[in-house]
């Protein structure tokens, strides 16, 4: 007698007719394919995002370029402005030297203070210095009357 298995059953499960292992395909119809209102809506939005953040990094880039060129510009203007500086400072400077001092006080006949020419003044009383009143004599008018045609002469 033979002995039934689980192997026999098994196998006679799967001996089924060549129609019968085919599994169902149930054709069906195209259907056009609709999205969803609210995936345009995020795109738009989304679109409008980076349209105005590139509009935005546009117009930095051309405000950054207009205030280097404005920069450049007053960079220049400075150098020049410097150099003019130098320039006149260094003729100031030579003008003013104490050399020149010197030369032009000897053209004009000036020399430096002697001892002999200062005089002291010893006040007693409060800072007040108090002048006699000298009487004019013709003498007197003619030396001021000379020292003022030498004045209007030489300037």
């Amino acid at each position: 007698m033979a002995k039934n298995t689980n192997l026999a059953y098994a196998i006679r499960n799967f001996e089924q007719s060549e129609s019968q292992r085919q599994p169902h395909i149930q054709k069906l119809e195209k259907t056009a394919s609709v999205r969803k209102p609210k995936w345009i809506g995020r795109s738009a939005v989304c679109l409008i995002y980076v349209l105005a953040l590139c509009a935005a990094l546009i117009y930095g880039r051309v405000s950054l370029s207009e205030v280097n060129a404005e920069l450049q510009e007053k960079q220049a203007e400075y150098k020049v402005l410097d150099s003019e500086y130098t320039r006149l400072s260094t003729a100031v400077n030579s003008v003013v030297s104490l050399s020149n001092i010197e030369e032009k006080a000897a053209e004009l006949g000036m020399t430096e203070v002697k001892p002999s020419q200062i005089e002291y003044i010893r006040l007693e009383r409060e800072d007040k210095v108090e002048l006699s009143e000298e009487k004019e004599t013709v003498w007197s008018k003619l030396s001021g009357l000379f020292d003022k045609v030498k004045e209007y002469i030489l300037g």
